[in-house]
């Protein structure tokens, strides 16, 4: 553990503070100061601290057993609002949350194709000009932007490595444009990361090791949760299960290398495979390929019988790597029961025996208009509710 300062354990006491009350929805100072085990003074002035930040308010009053009634504090969902986008081409998915989870604003933007680099920054820079303005109008505070991009990126110091199905999109130092347009603070994470926190609350409650895997029509996405915490990795792109190989002498895959789980399992992957296979006249979309599926089409079945058991594998192996105890297997846009059936059959096939109890799967169906929301929360979880301070002192 690192040596403490004074400010760090400031700060600690503070978030503990805060979560109390976050959990509780509404509690004295007396019930705080028995909750997190500090005393009445330290408690008033982190108290005052937190009103003056506007992060609580009072809500109300509680009669005590002397006849005085004490004040109640809780979370104020009405003056600080953060902002969400993700990214999902050719869309723009836009939220404004407050403390409390409440929705001010929302909408999707659709972008002219073919996008290029100066019309995509400036779409989001419009974007979040009119979700900020939603706030100025109505004496809200904003006090930070998060943007969820598929591709490449470095998180930390906030570029866009490469955005393929953008031309030209490389390495933009989106976060600095942005920050220099609002001055509030900007965060850049890969959209699986973002999206894998919208029911995250939810997937905790049952497991703290979590795969969490989003199949759409950009590749296979996914997060990994070691103790309840995201793995990112030094550029915030640390679980690239579309990019595990599978074959070093199969087909290219848009990263460069060959034989990558995308090439055969993503939804373009399983398009491309089919096509390779068929003699009848090419499918343009998954959808398509998904139609044939359901007519009995015998090479789109072994398309999906394949891509499942290659997801299945390789999720296998990443268990016992991992000691994952939860794998969250997410499709926003289709019904893949018949997916979902290979991938448990490519998982059970090759998962060591003595780990193959431990991981439980469930499917979730992520709504799209519901991508921005885990943005936005981890704004909040940065810069309200500091979540990176509970590692500091236990």
């Amino acid at each position: 553990m690192k040596k403490l300062k004074n400010k760090d354990i400031k700060d600690y006491n503070k978030y503990k503070l805060l979560q109390v009350i976050k959990q509780e929805g509404a509690v004295t100072i007396e019930e705080c100061c028995s909750k997190v085990k500090l005393s009445r003074p330290t408690v008033s002035r982190i108290i005052q601290e937190l009103r003056y930040e506007d992060i609580i308010a009072p809500t109300g009053c509680v009669g005590d057993t002397g006849g005085r009634s004490a004040k109640l504090f809780g979370i104020n969902d009405q003056v600080l609002f953060s902002i969400g986008l993700v990214v999902h081409l050719p869309k723009i998915y836009t939220v404004v949350l407050g403390l409390q989870k409440n929705i001010f604003y929302q909408n999707v933007f659709l972008l002219k194709e073919p996008v290029t680099v100066d019309a995509f920054i400036a779409s989001l820079v419009e974007e979040i000009q009119k979700a900020s303005d939603s706030l100025a109008q109505n004496a809200k505070k904003l006090i930070g932007i998060a943007i969820g991009i598929p591709g490449y990126i470095n998180s930390p110091d906030g570029i866009i490595v490469d955005l393929e199905k953008i031309p030209g999109c490389q390495n933009i130092p989106i976060a600095e444009i942005i920050q220099n347009h609002f001055h509030v603070p900007v965060i850049l994470k890969n959209d699986s990361v973002i999206i894998s926190k919208v029911h995250l609350s939810d997937y905790l409650q049952s497991a703290n090791n979590i795969l969490f895997t989003i199949s759409d029509d950009f590749g296979i996405g996914s997060t990994l949760y070691h103790l309840g915490k995201v793995v990112d990795g030094k550029r915030g792109d640390c679980a690239n299960l579309g990019h595990i190989s599978l074959n070093p002498l199969g087909d290219l895959c848009f990263c460069g290398l060959r034989g990558c789980l995308d090439t055969v399992a993503s939804f373009p992957g399983m398009v491309n495979q089919y096509n390779k296979k068929s003699t009848l006249p090419p499918v343009k979309s998954f959808s398509e390929l998904l139609s044939l599926v359901s007519s009995g089409n015998k090479e789109a079945v072994q398309v999906i019988i394949n891509a499942g058991y290659s997801i299945g594998f390789v999720i296998a192996n990443i268990v016992k790597m991992c000691d994952i105890n939860l794998i969250v297997l997410c499709f926003p846009s289709y019904d893949m029961s018949f997916l979902v059936q290979n991938i448990k059959i490519g998982y059970q096939e090759n998962i060591l025996p003595s780990v193959k109890d431990t991981a439980d799967f469930i499917v979730d169906k992520i709504d799209e208009y519901e991508f921005p929301l885990g943005a936005a929360q981890s704004i909040l979880d940065s810069f309200i509710y500091h979540d990176s301070l509970e590692d500091l002192i236990e």
